[in-house]
């Protein structure tokens, strides 16, 4: 069993007002955290970036989803923000498996994302090494409220059975009707984005989520 299960808070946003609400939101119910960060280029929208992270200070630590072309002109920047973690696309970026190295050699986690429609056979022995987590996008990236993709739950049972020890996360369309299904094939880290800052009590949902959770966590357990 991993060491790490938890229901991350995912904040997605171009709007300087809107992170301040949702960081401080989160820091009502939550200590781990993703910043959705997009260029415009990787995916259409665009959205928050570094500097406005750093300016609200958040109190909890934090991974940032760097969905950009061109991602290492990003890492100094949120680096010096104080990211915990910095997650990369495995499309965006050559020689991924080195980057992750760079990340850890300063300090930091190094989280890989998979979009869709790439393969879990892409990924070598030496990048789920070098990686402290993969994450795997259960919506083309970039926007909040799309539809869950089932299909992913097969990768993510995949990837399980084949990297046991690696900490997998799965991100997007996650809700109450789904999230027991993506613990039950070994999701530790599990991204809700508008199911709980969509909602009028987040602290409620993301409570409520995280029973849910647990339950397909125990449901996973008794059947490994």
């Amino acid at each position: 069993m991993s060491p790490i299960r938890r229901v991350v808070p995912a904040i997605l946003t171009n709007n300087t007002a809107d992170l301040e609400r949702m960081v401080r939101k989160a820091e009502e119910f939550a200590s781990w955290v993703q910043f959705d960060i997009m260029d415009g280029l990787f995916v259409p929208p665009q959205s928050i970036f570094q500097a406005d992270i750093a300016a609200v200070k958040p109190s909890f630590e934090y991974d940032v989803h760097l969905m950009v072309h061109h991602p290492e002109s990003f890492f100094p920047g949120f680096m010096a923000a104080g990211a915990r973690r910095l997650t990369i696309h495995f499309e965006a970026i050559p020689h991924v498996a080195g980057w992750m190295a760079y990340f850890k050699g300063n300090g930091l986690e190094a989280g890989l994302a998979l979009s869709p429609e790439t393969s879990w056979l892409d990924v070598t022995g030496e990048m789920a090494a070098t990686a402290n987590a993969l994450l795997l996008l259960s919506v083309n990236p970039g926007y909040y409220g799309q539809p869950f993709m089932p299909e992913v739950l097969k990768k993510a049972k995949e990837l399980r059975e084949k990297f046991p020890k690696l900490v997998l996360g799965m991100d997007g369309g996650i809700n109450s009707t789904n999230i027991a299904d993506v613990a039950r094939v070994g999701v530790d880290e599990i991204c809700v984005g508008s199911a709980i800052f969509n909602t009028s009590d987040p602290a409620e949902s993301y409570r409520q989520l995280v029973e849910l959770a647990e339950l397909g966590w125990r449901e996973y357990d008794e059947k490994s």
